[in-house]
C-alpha cells in the first residue's frame, strides 16, 4: 500500500496507492497536498499544487528545499 511518485525536474506527481479507490483516494491526495503545503511553508517557500481526480501535481520550481525533502521520503516504487 505504497503511493507512487514520479519526479520531474521541478516537481512531482503523486498517485495514491492502488488499493485506495474513490473517497479514500481523494482524501489521501487532499492530505498529501496539505502536508507538502505545510512543509513548503515551514521552509518559507512558494509551492503550487494542482489536484486532479487521480493524482496530485506539485510545481516546486520556487521551492528547492521542499523538493529535496519530498525526494528524501523515498516514495518511489
Amino acid at each position: 500500500m505504497k503511493p507512487h511518485i514520479r519526479y520531474g525536474e521541478n516537481g512531482f506527481r503523486l498517485y495514491p496507492p492502488c488499493t485506495l479507490r474513490g473517497e479514500a483516494a481523494t482524501a489521501f491526495l487532499r492530505f498529501s497536498e496539505d502536508y507538502f503545503r505545510a512543509l513548503a511553508k515551514r521552509y518559507g517557500e512558494a509551492a503550487r499544487f494542482r489536484r486532479r481526480r487521480d493524482y496530485l501535481e506539485a510545481d516546486l520550481s520556487q521551492a528547492p528545499r521542499t523538493l529535496r525533502a519530498a525526494r528524501r521520503l523515498g516514495l518511489e516504487r
